[in-house]
């Protein structure tokens, strides 16, 4: 019996631990990396063109063939936004669609951590 409260006291400890390291990474604003590529506008066409799954965020360009089917948002959201610019979708200041009550969603310190991964110039 005192090992089983023992237990669930640790137990509780943890998760609330895990809880407050995942608030603090949330709330924390990881700086994005600088690409070691630099890729011009032509070239970013050409390769849209010929099937890369690339967009642009604040001029970095990101590889998103990995990650759309990772997205919380699904992989429409992702497959709809190919080939542009997703700053404003990013940053809350749009939606793709405009229902009552549907407020614009601003990405966490999380996201921005995956957009390090992905970028690719």
């Amino acid at each position: 019996m005192v090992n089983g409260i023992i237990s669930l006291i640790i137990f509780f400890i943890f998760v609330i631990a895990v809880e407050i390291v995942f608030q603090v990474m949330k709330r924390k604003e990881t700086p994005y990396i600088t690409p070691s590529q630099n890729i011009s506008i032509e070239e970013f066409n050409i390769r849209i063109r010929k099937g890369d799954e690339l967009v642009i965020l604040d001029d970095m360009i990101l590889d998103v063939s990995k990650f759309k089917s990772h997205h919380p948002g699904g992989r429409f959201v992702i497959n709809h936004n190919i080939g542009r610019d997703i700053s404003k979708f990013f940053y809350g200041g749009y939606t793709l669609e405009n229902y009552e009550g549907l407020k614009p969603y601003t990405h966490s310190n999380i996201a921005r951590t995956v957009v390090n991964t992905i970028i690719v110039g």
